[in-house]
């Protein structure tokens, strides 16, 4: 068993311990349990009835049984992987800077407890339906500025990590999750980067089993693209901040992120048809919504 299995089948399962496992809901009004820290409220679902997928077929909610509900999507995972003879890096990473550990946000750290379930079950589906075998990575796009997009992502990055797995952050905002954790934006470099030279612009934790990398995903795929090779052949899971709809144009996100799972982050109380606006424009420039999370912000006293 590999360190992706344990690392998500055992997220799986302690979510689901003393507990019912509660199956994924299709229709655009099941929430999901809403939990709180700071100033910060999320219910996370993944909006898979309004979400723009290549086939129109509806997604049936999988049996509830005892085995994890990742376990046939890694043995899918696994097969294809097999199939394509997929021959493993000779070179380990290296990180070019290894710190102790990372000052993680406050908030950051109170969501990844309050919010475990929640994001456990958001890990699964999002995995399930957008995830390919060669690509195990998830991105997060904003559809507007604050609204939690890069506080969940940190928040998913230690949850995943603090159950053994292997994380990378890819940020591709100029103040999205990498600027949290005080790492510097990469420039542009001119020409193919070897995806084998990514390592030496990474920084990872010692302790914490996260590496980080922030870059931009419009620099004609050569870096963005060596990185998100690198990283996805040497970790479980990449978690690509994405930045918002309002500084991203849709039509930039179709090629660099074929493959990878995308995840649209909003707040509760925006208009649900500007919502759906923004799935179809994502949808017309190739980018397919894996779900749909939302979050809303408390209001100063």
């Amino acid at each position: 068993m590999t360190t992706t299995d344990r690392a998500f089948i055992a997220a799986i399962q302690q979510a689901s311990a003393g507990a019912a496992p509660t199956a994924p809901r299709l229709t655009p009004d099941a929430p999901e349990p809403t939990v709180a820290a700071p100033h910060f409220t999320t219910t996370i679902t993944t909006d898979e009835a309004t979400a723009v997928a290549p086939s129109s077929d509806p997604v049936a909610a999988p049996p509830t049984t005892g085995k994890a509900p990742l376990s046939e999507h890694l043995a899918r995972r696994r097969e294809q992987a097999a199939a394509m003879k997929v021959a493993p890096r000779d070179r380990p990473l290296r990180p070019g800077v290894e710190v102790e550990s990372f000052d993680w946000p406050e908030l950051a750290v109170e969501l990844e407890h309050t919010a475990r379930r929640p994001l456990l079950d958001l890990i699964a589906r999002a995995t399930r339906r957008g995830v390919s075998a060669e690509t195990p990575a998830l991105a997060l796009l904003a559809a507007r500025p604050d609204v939690g997009a890069s506080t969940t992502l940190l928040a998913t990055a230690r949850l995943i990590a603090g159950l053994g797995g292997k994380v990378a952050i890819l940020d591709t905002s100029p103040l999205g999750a990498a600027s949290m954790l005080g790492v510097r934006r990469v420039a542009h470099l001119d020409g193919r980067i070897d995806p084998l030279g990514i390592d030496d612009l990474l920084i990872a934790s010692r302790d914490g089993g996260v590496s980080v990398l922030s870059t931009c995903h419009n620099d004609e795929g050569s870096l963005f693209g060596a990185a998100l090779e690198r990283l996805t052949d040497t970790h479980d899971l990449v978690l690509i901040d994405a930045g918002d709809t309002g500084s991203v144009a849709p039509a930039i996100l179709g090629e660099p992120f074929a493959g990878v799972a995308l995840l649209l982050i909003d707040s509760a109380d925006h208009d649900p048809v500007t919502r759906r606006q923004t799935v179809t424009v994502l949808a017309e420039a190739g980018v397919s919504v894996a779900g749909i999370v939302e979050t809303q912000a408390e209001s100063e006293a």
